[in-house]
């Protein structure tokens, strides 16, 4: 990685206190240096918050991995004239290149400053700390790095095939600084991404309040009392810290992250333990019949992790989906499939996704307000244990929350596998992880647009600036070589 990527400096965020929602709110201060800001804990929040802000960004969870990243899913029907680089997926295009550029930096800078603040906490003097704030700062910055490494893995490295696991994926980092890493290999990579959660979770699972019995998704801690943690007086400032436990990587986040890594690499029985902690910890539920008139809120309770982003309709929905009933440009506005995704088995009739996150064409999932950008859902969690386990109950109960009650699937008289892809493309809209089974599965057709040539994207090339560095080898040179 080239060393202006990697900082000595982190920006000191600016956190106001006047009411719970200013904890997701953050906005850049200034540049201070690293031994002033890691002095006191409000420094060491700051920074930690500051990585979450940059998560949130367009370059990462706020758009391209999320929304944009449909189009290589292929869910994307149109997206303009000006935009047929991202419909047609196609990375010669110096737009895109730029776009894939810029999420690689982005998720290192994270990563080396998540490396910076674990190097100064451990060499912190403890009683600067509150109780219960060194535990959070350490295990979410554990997990986040993680995380981070994780997704940069799934979308850069290789078909996750057992020919595969010897092959260069993306460099690790676990240390501050400036020297550049190689790629590890495939399973590598993915064994110090485990290593990292673990490390986070062990951290987590003695401090965090999102293991409280009384912990919902929409009864956030008010009072210290209900923290678990004793603090000094009734400070908001620091009670602060321990609100919205899923904005914020958590103990069972970190869980369903270590689920979806054994997943990726083909370990069937390590993913579906992990993802039946997070299912049976009840701590998300699918939403009912009950919530469904404001699905796309309501979706956030099943989050173990999101990211707080100010006026979706605003930042996501107008910019980046197509609404009919305004005058906004539509030159590169994403319009996805509805019906090629929800004409099985009279889906569409039925299928609460289909009813309440559309409108006629339109998806309108970010255009009911909120403030949620997911990145971690349970309803992933049913899907990997029903291919894990080999179970349609895992799929029969995740559809029975989507409006198909009394109707069951079994393998009498249907694949599991097809059931599952199918899920993939209904479940995660707006979400990108489409994307990213493909990528897992190897499988060259798309389900919904089968005649798009899907194979170039599951060898990613590194960007340009890796490339000319000499930090990793070329995709179809390292093939050669292999």
């Amino acid at each position: 990685m080239k060393n202006r990527f990697i900082y000595t400096y982190l920006f000191l965020l600016s956190l106001l206190f006047t009411g719970c929602q200013d904890w997701l709110d953050v906005s850049p201060k200034s540049e201070v240096r690293a031994d002033d800001l890691f002095s006191t804990e409000a420094g060491f929040r700051d920074a930690l918050m500051g990585v979450y802000t940059v998560m949130n960004q367009k370059e990462m969870y706020g758009a391209f991995e999320t929304c944009l990243m449909d189009c290589f899913g292929g869910l994307v029907q149109s997206c303009g004239v000006s935009s047929t680089f991202m419909l047609n997926m196609d990375m010669e295009s110096a737009t895109l290149r730029s776009g894939f550029a810029s999420m690689w930096s982005k998720h290192y800078s994270c990563i080396l400053n998540l490396n910076e603040l674990l190097e100064y906490l451990e060499k912190a003097d403890r009683s600067i700390f509150s109780p219960g704030v060194f535990e959070l700062l350490k295990g979410e910055a554990l997990a986040l790095r993680g995380f981070l490494h994780l997704d940069l893995i799934r979308m850069w490295g290789p078909v996750s095939t057992t020919d595969n696991l010897g092959r260069p994926s993306v460099p690790y980092y676990r240390q501050a600084g400036v020297t550049a890493q190689p790629a590890q290999t495939l399973s590598d990579a993915i064994r110090m991404a485990i290593e990292d959660l673990e490390a986070g979770r062990a951290v987590l699972r003695e401090s965090d309040p999102i293991l409280k019995e009384d912990w919902e998704h929409n009864a956030f801690v008010t009072s210290t009392s209900s923290t678990g943690i004793t603090l000094s007086g009734d400070d908001y400032e620091n009670l602060g810290f321990f609100l919205y436990r899923n904005y914020r990587i958590n103990y069972y986040a970190a869980t369903a992250a270590i689920a979806r890594a054994y997943h990726h690499v083909g370990n069937s029985a390590e993913a579906a333990r992990y993802a039946r902690e997070v299912i049976d910890s009840g701590k998300f539920p699918l939403i009912d019949s009950g919530e469904t008139g404001s699905m796309g809120y309501w979706l956030m309770k099943e989050a173990m992790f999101q990211l707080y982003k100010r006026d979706l309709e605003k930042e996501i929905a107008i910019k980046y989906y197509e609404k009919e009933s305004t005058a906004e440009t539509t030159n590169n506005k994403l319009v996805l499939y509805r019906s090629s995704i929800f004409d099985r088995d009279a889906a569409i009739s039925r299928d609460w996704r289909a009813i309440y996150l559309f409108s006629g064409n339109q998806f309108n999932r970010f255009y009911h307000g909120g403030s949620a950008m997911p990145v971690l859902r349970v309803s992933e969690m049913y899907l990997i244990a029903a291919e894990a386990e080999n179970d349609f109950g895992y799929l029969n109960t995740l559809r029975a929350h989507r409006g198909w009650e009394g109707i069951e699937y079994s393998h009498e008289n249907h694949d599991l596998a097809e059931e599952i892809e199918v899920e993939y493309m209904r479940e995660f809209l707006g979400e990108g992880q489409a994307y990213y089974y493909y990528k897992r599965t190897g499988k060259a057709q798309l389900l919904v647009s089968p005649n798009r040539n899907h194979t170039v994207l599951f060898d990613l090339e590194y960007p340009d600036s890796e490339l000319e560095f000499g930090n990793v080898t070329p995709k179809e040179q390292e093939s050669k070589a292999s």
